[in-house]
């Protein structure tokens, strides 16, 4: 029951995410109009994608972070730590999804 849960949890999450990412046409990746080049040199590659992903996999890595200090696991704290963080150094969306997959499956992994 709670796997089936968690599927349809996650296959909502992307199904949402694809709608969200479509209406808001990514218009941060894009070059704004009336914004400095600083601005924009700041904003970079970042999409609206981008900024999800992150968001999602910031908060899984909260999530297990949580659990490491619970059970006093350094490795699961610190693979939870970089998961927290490394969506403000990636900015490409693909990166973060591939990035996050990886870092999620090693938190999984230190999590015993």
């Amino acid at each position: 029951m709670l796997k089936k849960m968690a599927i349809s949890i996650g296959f909502c999450t992307l199904v949402a995410t694809k709608i969200f990412c479509d209406e808001l046409g990514e218009v941060m990746g894009n070059t704004l109009p009336g914004l400095s080049t600083q601005t924009q040199n700041i904003i970079g590659k970042l999409t609206a994608g981008g900024i999800v992903w992150g968001l999602i996999f910031s908060s899984v890595g909260v999530g297990f972070f949580m659990y490491g200090k619970r059970k006093e696991n350094m490795k699961l704290m610190f693979a939870a730590a970089a998961l927290v963080a490394y969506p403000y150094v990636v900015q490409e969306t693909t990166a973060i999804i591939i990035v996050g997959i990886l870092l999620t499956g090693t938190a999984y992994l230190f999590r015993k």
